[in-house]
């Protein structure tokens, strides 16, 4: 099943996605086209003046979305089908990163036109960027009908659309994905990779071979691969594989941020994880946070409050946390996780026991008692009025279980006889 946390992030392109719907309602029986008609251009999308859609570019070493977006919809505007896909993958590359918005109004109103006239140039990619709309107006999902259409749009527009709209949907169809990722989609690799937590669906060496697979195939499901291999499996951080993936980040994100593209967040963790120069992993976070891309602004927020290469400053790493709710992985989210912490110890935020409650419950992971969940428990029987035992019994007995951390019991008794709760606890 797959389940990745970036679903949530896409909420900020509901404008997108509606007026995507327009187009679809209006094309209703758009279909790929396979030869373009030369002898009938479409007409050219409408145009704006050229700094409509821009927005102040910042970073001066580094072309703007906004920039890219206005170059790229120039070349489709002139006939060039190249030049439609690749503003398209731009649009789909923000919906997959964490909450990016780096596109002014006047951009986001023309998807529209340049997903039609793609998709009457003949890429396929386009029409099935209209043809989503389509899906989305299913009122029901996850039935016979909504895979079918899921799998057509993956087959259809490959992974650029395939991996922003597979996020959160389901298709038990391992056969069906396992020849997809066989034939160079790389969005159904990730699928096998994020399934693969039962140790008899696959061995580590077939999660090896289909994480480097998917990466390889496609650059954007790398950070999700290494998310899926380490979820409720941290000692993977220590695989040869894990780190080969996040220096292909490294290099490839950076190149595609520097280009205008909004992967800047995800080249900056990376970077962070490898333990690469403190400066150029600041300067790339910097970029990303001006795309509002929310793992841009978790780099930001550990460097203040860890003091990596500037002093400590945890009142501003408690600002770019609040900025990054979305960030998940490991199952808890990260930014809620660090400021339930920042507000229990009252650094760089005043000391407010119900402010780090809130934050521990948005945070921790579910099933497991890592260090949030430790921090929920404790925090919330020190609440007044405190909830009675049975109640603090039964929550805790329902947020951690023994088939999935050995370790709950130890939690379960710590509860049940009133001891204090620590910040871990240790390995049984």
């Amino acid at each position: 099943m797959m389940r990745i946390a970036r679903l949530s992030a896409r909420g900020t392109w509901a404008l997108l996605a509606g007026v995507v719907g327009v187009v679809s309602c209006n094309r209703e029986k758009a279909t790929p086209q396979p030869e373009p008609a030369v002898s009938n251009a479409p007409a050219p999308i409408p145009s704006a003046s050229s700094s409509a859609g821009s927005q102040a570019q910042r970073a001066a070493w580094r072309t703007s979305p906004n920039e890219r977006f206005e170059a790229l919809r120039k070349q489709c505007d002139e006939g060039a089908v190249k030049g439609c896909e690749d503003t398209l993958v731009l649009v789909l590359e923000a919906e997959h990163a964490y909450g990016a918005q780096p596109f002014g109004r006047p951009n986001v109103e023309r998807i529209p036109a340049i997903a039609r006239r793609g998709c009457d140039l003949g890429s396929k990619l386009a029409c099935a960027f209209i043809k989503r709309a389509e899906v989305d107006k299913l009122e029901v999902r996850y039935d016979e009908r909504w895979n079918a259409m899921v799998k057509d749009l993956c087959d259809t527009g490959g992974d650029p659309l395939c991996l922003a709209y597979r996020f959160g949907s389901t298709i038990d169809s391992s056969a069906w994905s396992s020849k997809a990722c066989e034939r160079g989609l790389g969005t159904e690799c990730l699928t096998i990779v994020n399934s693969s937590g039962d140790d008899s669906i696959a061995t580590d060496a077939d999660r090896k071979r289909f994480a480097q697979k998917a990466c390889d195939t496609y650059i954007q499901t790398c950070h999700d691969v290494v998310r899926s291999l380490l979820r409720e499996h941290p000692e993977r951080k220590a695989w040869k594989e894990v780190r080969a993936i996040h220096e292909r980040i490294a290099t490839e994100q950076s190149k595609r941020c520097a280009e205008g593209h909004p992967t800047c967040g995800d080249a900056a963790y990376s970077m962070l994880e490898l333990g690469r120069d403190l400066a150029e992993t600041r300067r790339y976070a910097e970029a990303g946070l001006e795309d509002e891309d929310q793992l841009a602004a978790y780099v930001l927020g550990r460097l203040a409050e860890e003091g990596l290469g500037q002093p400590a400053d945890p009142a501003r790493a408690a600002k770019l946390y609040e900025k990054c709710g979305f960030i998940t992985h490991d199952d808890e989210k990260f930014c809620h996780a660090r400021l339930a912490a920042l507000y229990e110890e009252g650094r760089g935020v005043p000391k407010d026991a119900n402010v780090a409650l809130k934050h521990a419950q948005l945070g921790k992971h579910w099933g497991r008692p890592t260090p949030t969940v430790l921090r929920y428990f404790r925090l919330l029987r020190e609440q007044s009025p405190p909830p009675s035992k049975d109640e603090l019994v039964k929550k805790v007995k329902g947020n951690c279980f023994e088939k999935l951390d050995r370790r709950c019991p130890t939690l379960w008794k710590l509860v049940e006889e009133g001891k204090p709760i620590p910040d871990t606890l240790p390995e049984r």
